[in-house]
């Protein structure tokens, strides 16, 4: 797939701006299924970039559209009351009788708390 172009022009289209939620949620699937398996596509998929400053209203629309105002703000609220979350966030090397266990490791705990006000505000 990386040889005919088929990933780079997937990923043009995750990137640009006024993408019909129904065209974007077949691209996020096909692009899954591209990479899947594949290490040379998984490494190209790596190395694109999003925009530094995606489109707050669109992503707004998008949240509103798909999954609904109070639905997203209940369900990002349910993340950090998780016990899971609350252990890794006290420790940096938590540990687990199995990986299967692990739902979220510190560094995604400190992003969600850097970015929960930012997601919020946005939507109210």
């Amino acid at each position: 797939m990386f040889h005919c172009g088929l990933l780079q022009q997937l990923c043009t289209i995750l990137m640009a701006t006024g993408v019909p939620a129904d065209i974007l949620t077949e691209t996020i699937n096909t692009v899954s299924e591209v990479i899947r398996g594949c290490q040379m596509n998984q490494d190209y998929f790596a190395s694109v970039n999003a925009p530094s400053n995606p489109p707050r209203e669109k992503l707004k629309q998008l949240i509103e559209k798909r999954i609904g105002r109070e639905n997203f703000i209940e369900k990002l609220g349910f993340i950090s009351k998780h016990e899971l979350y609350s252990r890794a966030a006290q420790k940096p090397q938590p540990s687990f009788s199995s990986p299967d266990h692990m739902m979220f490791d510190h560094e995604f705990t400190k992003l969600v708390k850097e970015l929960e006000g930012e997601m919020l505000s946005l939507l109210l």
